[in-house]
C-alpha cells in the first residue's frame, strides 16, 4: 500500500474572493467549535523530576479542568518520547478523542 493511502484526508472550503481576507472559509461562524480538538504535544527527551511533574500535571488536572469549563473547546495531551513514532502517536490521539 502507498504511503500516501495512509494520509490523513484534508479538507478544503471553497475561497470566495468577496469576503474579508481574514476570513478562512464560507461559513466560518456557523462552525462548532467543539468539532475541534487543542492537541498539546510535549516532546519528552531527557527524563528529569521537573518534565515529569509538568506532564502528570497537564494530563490529570489541567486538560480535564479545561474540558469541564466547556468554554475553551475540547484539549488532549500527549507526550511524545519517542519521535520516529510521533506522527502515530499523534494521529492515534486525534482518532481517539
Amino acid at each position: 500500500m502507498a504511503e500516501d493511502e495512509h494520509a490523513p484526508k484534508t479538507m478544503r472550503y471553497p475561497r470566495d474572493p468577496s469576503l474579508d481576507p481574514q476570513l478562512v472559509w464560507k461559513g466560518k461562524d456557523e462552525q462548532d467549535p467543539a468539532d475541534l480538538l487543542n492537541l498539546i504535544v510535549e516532546v519528552t527527551g531527557e527524563k528529569k523530576k521537573d518534565k515529569a511533574a509538568k506532564v502528570a500535571t497537564a494530563h490529570s488536572l489541567w486538560v480535564p479542568a479545561i474540558n469541564n469549563h466547556g468554554g475553551f473547546g475540547r484539549w488532549a495531551f500527549i507526550e511524545i518520547s519517542d519521535p520516529w513514532d510521533a506522527q502515530k502517536t499523534i494521529r492515534a490521539a486525534v482518532n481517539d478523542d
